[in-house]
């Protein structure tokens, strides 16, 4: 008889030899683009991209599949008739078969589909709401390669920890005001039933972020190394503006071990992957968000991950983490946040963590 590990590892190897299946009526769904693990042929057919064909696999019979899943986004579905008609539909044949429905929401907020009993694939993903899967925020480049020349160089000095950040924080009163008028206005659309969206938080993402680099900036633990923005991506409007703050950027995440990397308007932080990308150690605040693939990533072994109640103890968990470690250990650190980005945060990886979760699902929790 085998015990509890045993079986654990033979399920995960049924689990990793196994495609998911899924299921969606190609005839019922708009023009418009598709999630990462489709493409649309010229006569307007959706297939499974060559890269997915290897996680996942189309059936014909939705009785065969894992999960009904609806390839076209929310963004292209919420608000018209027809796509909520689409979402109705697929939702009919996932209570007829007993198949959970897959709906991907893909903005920084959540759009609602209009039903609570479907699981939405989300960067933006809540711990706390359930049913949320969450996925990672693509790059459009490698960003070491774009301005380093992919030349990876390990911090190796520790003598002195140094916490970067580059962006938007400020508390100027007038982008205060713009930010509460705005979730005033989002919430208020929801009070009435006129909302496209699940759920609008209130969180004013430049102000708090302002408070925190405020506060590390007094801390005696750590040296910070900030560019703080009064306005997005340092409100640029030149070709040649747009690039040397986009150098900037990436110039301050390469020059320190540690990047603060706080929510925005959305439940994520982009600066998180670029962190990754780039071979340093994000500083994460937790805000009830879920970082993709936690089933298959042990993010606390290359991460700084601070509850947000404690987010102005930042600099104590920095401090704690790397006194958890030799030196040797955070260079191998430095070049594991470099391959996680490579590994799981491209195409190719979302593909496949993205399949290792829905598996996850299908077969530990049935």
């Amino acid at each position: 008889m085998m015990d509890d590990v045993t079986l654990r590892n033979e399920l995960d190897k049924i689990i990793n030899f196994s495609r998911v299946k899924i299921y969606f009526d190609s005839l019922k769904l708009p023009l418009g683009y598709v999630f990462d693990l489709f493409e649309r042929k010229d006569n307007g057919t959706i297939i499974l991209n060559k890269e997915a064909e290897s996680c996942f696999e189309k059936v014909s019979d939705p009785k065969n599949a894992d999960f009904i899943f609806i390839p076209v986004p929310l963004s292209e579905l919420n608000g018209t008739q027809e796509g909520m008609d689409i979402i109705a539909f697929h939702r009919e044949i996932s209570i007829l078969f007993h198949k959970p429905l897959l709906l991907v929401s893909d903005a920084d907020l959540l759009f609602d589909p209009g039903f609570r009993d479907v699981i939405l694939l989300t960067p933006g993903a809540y711990k706390s709401m359930g049913n949320q899967v969450s996925l990672p925020a693509l790059l459009p480049n490698d960003p070491l390669e774009k301005w380093f020349h992919g030349e990876f160089k390990i911090i190796e000095k520790f003598d002195r920890v140094s916490v970067g950040f580059c962006g938007q924080a400020t508390s100027n009163f007038l982008k205060t005001v713009k930010d509460h008028l705005q979730y005033l206005g989002l919430n208020a659309m929801k009070v009435i039933g006129r909302s496209r969206y699940l759920y609008v938080p209130y969180f004013m993402a430049a102000s708090e972020r302002a408070a925190l680099l405020s506060s590390l900036e007094n801390s005696n633990l750590v040296h910070t190394d900030f560019l703080k923005r009064e306005r997005y991506k340092g409100g640029a409007k030149s070709d040649q503006d747009q690039k040397r703050l986009e150098y900037e950027f990436f110039k301050n995440i390469y020059d320190n071990l540690f990047t603060i990397c706080m929510r925005g308007f959305g439940n994520y932080s982009v600066r998180f992957f670029q962190t990754l990308a780039m071979g340093r150690i994000p500083v994460v605040i937790e805000t009830d968000s879920i970082l993709p693939f936690e089933s298959q990533i042990d993010y606390r072994e290359i991460c700084v991950v601070v509850p947000y109640r404690d987010r102005f103890k930042a600099d104590q968990y920095i401090i704690n983490f790397i006194n958890s470690y030799s030196e040797s250990e955070l260079k191998v650190i430095q070049k594991r946040c470099r391959q996680t980005w490579l590994d799981h945060f491209r195409k190719k990886g979302l593909i496949y963590g993205l399949s290792q979760e829905l598996k996850n699902m299908t077969f530990y929790q049935n």
